[in-house]
């Protein structure tokens, strides 16, 4: 045990704890609707009160303000598309830390607490 935090390990998630990437997740879902041929009105604080939600709450209040989007459409396919303009995003965007990580992290290495980055994200999310 690390005297120091008293802990054995720190478990980081990385999207949205370790790098600042809720604009780029907002973006890729307006150019989604965008791509299909309508419009996502919501302002980005709305977007993170959706998103912080509830798990479903994008899907859900997609599916409530644009009912055309879905149509002829699966949830899957559409997230499929926003997956693929995240990737585009994250490609050419320099995505930034959270507040506090680029001082926390090497204070953490000093004192020799092991950490790991855990993330649902693929993998190719990942290394980019």
């Amino acid at each position: 045990m690390n005297s120091l935090f008293d802990v054995d390990a720190m478990l980081f998630d990385l999207d949205g704890l370790l790098v600042d990437t809720e604009q780029l997740h907002w973006k890729a879902y307006r150019q989604m609707c965008e791509h299909f041929g309508y419009r996502l009105d919501w302002e980005f604080p709305l977007y993170l009160q959706i998103a912080g939600g509830s798990a479903g709450g994008i899907h859900e209040k997609m599916k409530k303000e644009i009912p055309q989007l879905f149509e002829g459409r699966t949830w899957e396919q559409l997230y499929d598309v926003k997956r693929q303009k995240l990737f585009d995003l994250l490609a050419h965007a320099e995505i930034p830390l959270m507040k506090g990580v680029a001082k926390a992290l090497p204070i953490l290495a000093r004192a020799g607490v092991p950490m790991v980055v855990v993330t649902h994200s693929p993998k190719a999310f990942v290394d980019l």
